[in-house]
């Protein structure tokens, strides 16, 4: 496909992803009432089931597709489901990231000099999990 025809093509899938995005919107606020700028803490509140039933809305669905095609990743409710039982939002997400190699050459770098700083040698690669144990141990006593 020739490079005009590909970035045109571009362009049209994020133009429609934004365009999902305001209909999603507006279905979440529906459901939860309020709008984006009702500077209204009530608004803020949803419940789970209310927010189960706007993932599985057609608006978000359509969205979800919508940011595929712009080769976005999105995260899905049994990602929140998983977040919301593990208790611990930031270890979660730690673990997760320690497990599927998703720190940055430069976050490595921190992780390895902070234990460094505390006499742990470990490999560059392993820093994140031995980060992970070292905060469970003292958590554990």
């Amino acid at each position: 496909m020739p490079n005009h025809l590909l970035n045109q093509f571009r362009l049209e899938a994020r133009i429609k992803a934004l365009r999902c995005l305001e209909d999603a919107r507006h279905k979440i606020y529906s459901i939860a009432g309020g709008a984006i700028d009702s500077n209204s803490i009530d608004a803020a509140v949803i419940s789970t089931e209310q927010r189960i039933e706007f993932f599985r809305s057609p608006e978000f669905l359509a969205w979800v597709a919508a940011e595929k095609a712009c080769q976005r990743e999105i995260f899905w409710c049994k990602d929140v489901d998983k977040t919301q039982a593990a208790g611990d939002i930031f270890t979660f997400f730690f673990d997760w990231r320690a497990n599927n190699c998703k720190f940055s050459p430069h976050q490595l770098e921190v992780i390895q000099a902070f234990l460094k700083k505390h006499k742990v040698d470990v490999p560059l690669e392993q820093g994140p999990q031995e980060v992970l144990r070292l905060w469970q141990q003292k958590e554990e006593g």
